[in-house]
């Protein structure tokens, strides 16, 4: 097995496999998809490497050793790929596992519910429209931001590509820093939307994400300057009705256990929470 980094090249690959798998045809999260595969490639050191048309990809993340669900179309498939990780691997960490593959194989793996990395799925008509109670406060902070004159427009590299990456660093995030770099390094051949608020001279928000081979539209990255009141939920919002009306549902990602970020996410009434599993580098005895 010769694992390697993920490249631009590999995105039909990556993509033909999942959108024509029966083992993820109702894949609603987005930590298998190409794109967020490759964004954050460099920061987990996450490779690859293919045999008999399966996808075995693993990453070292915080000194840790994980190995992701395998990408392939059929259970069978995902059989054999199983038998051949526990082979190359006396033990292993598995993260990221969907819940249809946790049932099957609950009486081969311990799982565990990994309620950190959970998605959350958003009806798109909602997020446009934010009508009703449930979405009072939000309407009310958008139209709160309408007084501040700022200009709205889709990413140029010219003009924004320096004023993003001023603007990302100032949040002292080194990991996600460098993730935002790649999107932006490999816009085109990704398929990224960004969205880009000024106020005059001055980049004051952006966000940014892509759509699935599932017609799901994914946010990426949010960052705003709150000094402006209602600038985050403007910018949740105007990135949808620019780049997902046509999407059947939007995906914010996880929260990865931090409270404010599970509280600002949930804020936005999810109609689901794509659970996700992991198992701990232990293959369940069976006599």
């Amino acid at each position: 097995m010769n694992y390697k980094s993920i490249s631009t090249g590999d995105r039909e690959m990556f993509s033909a496999i999942l959108k024509n798998s029966e083992v993820y045809k109702n894949y609603a999260a987005s930590e298998l998809t190409f794109q967020n595969l490759f964004v954050w490639g460099k920061v987990q050191n996450i490779q690859y490497f293919t045999k008999n048309n399966i996808i075995f990809v693993k990453n070292y993340f915080e000194d840790s050793h994980i190995i992701l669900p395998p990408l392939c179309k059929t259970f069978d498939e995902l059989d054999n790929a199983l038998s051949a990780i526990e082979k190359m691997h006396e033990g292993f960490t598995m993260r990221g596992v969907p819940e249809n593959i946790a049932k099957r194989y609950a009486a081969r793996y311990n799982f565990l519910e990994d309620r950190n990395l959970a998605e959350y799925i958003y009806n798109t008509d909602d997020l446009i429209s934010l009508a009703g109670a449930k979405f009072h406060d939000k309407k009310n902070l958008v139209r709160q931001f309408e007084k501040y004159c700022v200009s709205v427009s889709e990413y140029n590299a010219a003009e924004h590509y320096q004023k993003i990456l001023s603007f990302q660093n100032a949040f002292n995030l080194p990991q996600e820093f460098q993730a935002v770099q790649l999107a932006l390094d490999n816009f085109d051949a990704l398929d990224m939307k960004c969205l880009v608020f000024s106020d005059g001279d001055k980049l004051i928000a952006f966000a940014a994400g892509f759509i699935t081979e599932f017609n799901q539209g994914v946010i990426m990255f949010e960052k705003a300057d709150r000094n402006y009141k209602g600038i985050y939920a403007a910018l949740n919002n105007a990135f949808v009705k620019r780049f997902f009306v046509t999407c059947t549902s939007v995906n914010m990602q996880e929260d990865m256990g931090f409270e404010g970020l599970r509280k600002s996410k949930l804020s936005y009434n999810p109609i689901s929470i794509t659970k996700k599993y992991i198992t701990y580098s232990c293959v369940r005895e069976v006599n």
